[in-house]
């Protein structure tokens, strides 16, 4: 807030004199040029050079602040529909998470270790495996005294579930967004195929009427082909 106010502090003065300068150019020939060489008592484009980098970086920070704090929603230039950052980091997250517990089943596997051990009971006879240790430590919600195996597969299962049900309200959203845009593109070029219908209409209707092999067309058959003459016209 005080860059903002000091920011304005500045313009205020500058848009007042600038102003008045232009509204003195109203009577100055306009064969002759006359520049604004200072501006705040200070050189004019040095003063507009700072005001307007300061006006940029105002503007660059009230976007970080917006990103940070509203909720926002991606649109790409061909309507194809993207995760919001908040939940694209979100499933990343898990992904590697997801990773993580791979890791550590797969050096366990490899090892001596009793699927029934705890996890107390993993670190003591890991001790010199430090990477190990450090990753199974990493995993906050691991109870110390439960077996480890176990708590894996579990936390395994939950953050696949996870996964899968964000990747499922993705294909949902972006389904729904499909079918919104074949409904508006077919709304608005619905005369093409009526046009074409109609035409192919009439043509067959026309054709029974040279079958019957009166030349003079009653006015049933008259009062068929101006309708629907007049239905393909209103429909272009």
């Amino acid at each position: 807030m005080q860059e903002l106010e000091d920011i304005l502090n500045t313009l205020n003065p500058a848009h007042a004199e600038a102003t008045a300068f232009l509204r003195n150019l109203n009577n100055v020939n306009a064969r002759s040029t006359v520049r604004l060489h200072s501006l705040c008592n200070r050189p004019a484009a040095q003063a507009v050079e700072d005001m307007a980098s300061s006006i940029a970086n105002i503007i660059h920070s009230s976007y970080q602040v917006a990103l940070k704090i509203c909720n926002t929603k991606t649109v790409s230039p061909d309507h194809n529909h993207y995760n919001p950052r908040s939940v694209s980091k979100k499933r990343c997250s898990l992904i590697k998470k997801l990773g993580h517990i791979k890791t550590i089943q797969a050096q366990l596997n490899s090892s001596t270790a009793c699927p029934e051990d705890s996890v107390a009971t993993v670190l003591e006879h890991n001790k010199e495996n430090q990477p190990l240790c450090k990753a199974i430590i990493d995993l906050t919600h691991l109870k110390r005294d439960s077996p480890l195996h176990q708590q894996l597969e579990e936390l395994y299962s939950s953050t696949k579930e996870s996964i899968n049900f964000m990747d499922e309200t993705c294909n949902k959203e972006r389904n729904t967004l499909s079918r919104k845009k074949q409904k508006n593109s077919s709304m608005s070029i619905p005369s093409k195929h009526i046009r074409k219908s109609l035409k192919t209409k009439m043509h067959n209707l026309e054709q029974a009427c040279r079958l019957c092999g009166t030349l003079k067309q009653t006015s049933l058959k008259l009062s068929l082909i101006n309708m629907l003459r007049l239905m393909e016209n209103t429909s272009q």
